[in-house]
């Protein structure tokens, strides 16, 4: 059998996916994260990809096929990833999405989908990337209201953020 890990901490009752498997077995069940109400549910799990990540379809896909890629330690934002960790994230996005593409034909993109804080829409509190297939129609909407492509930035306001930027 398998078990399910999460902690939780004293300001919420949310639980985090850290640890969230610790076997190679294939999840036969769901399993449930809660935070006020709200729920993710991942359907089984996809593949062990070293010993860092757990890979998940999920049970309410945007798509067929999409899926999670959860960091074992846990990590609210990216910057609190060690650089290892982080670099090797996006190289399983890759496989996943190549895999998704290949069983999956009616897929004609991949959206890959990091919310990095409460206010970049992250809900659950723990580092995860989407791989989302993508397909014509699908009824997902990821675009910018008209008035953006109006919003330009001045040569002042270019090099002001350039200098808060540069050097990196």
């Amino acid at each position: 059998m398998i078990a399910i890990i999460g902690t939780e901490t004293q300001s919420s009752s949310m639980f985090y996916l850290c640890s969230v498997l610790t076997s190679s077995e294939t999840v036969k069940y769901p399993f449930m994260y809660a935070s006020s109400g709200s729920f993710f549910i991942a359907s089984f799990l996809l593949s062990f990809i070293e010993s860092f990540f757990s890979i998940f379809v999920i049970f309410q896909p945007i798509n067929e096929g999409h899926s999670l890629i959860i960091t074992k330690k846990h990590a609210v934002l990216v910057d609190e990833l060690d650089e290892e960790l982080y670099l090797k994230m996006f190289p399983i996005g890759r496989k996943i999405a190549m895999k998704i593409k290949e069983k999956l034909p009616e897929t004609k993109g991949i959206m890959y989908f990091i919310a990095d804080g409460e206010h970049a829409g992250q809900e659950v509190p723990h580092v995860h990337l989407h791989v989302i297939p993508r397909k014509p129609n699908d009824g997902f909407d990821f675009t910018f209201e008209p008035a953006y492509y109006d919003r330009l930035l001045t040569e002042e306001e270019r090099t002001r953020v350039k200098d808060k930027l540069i050097p990196i």
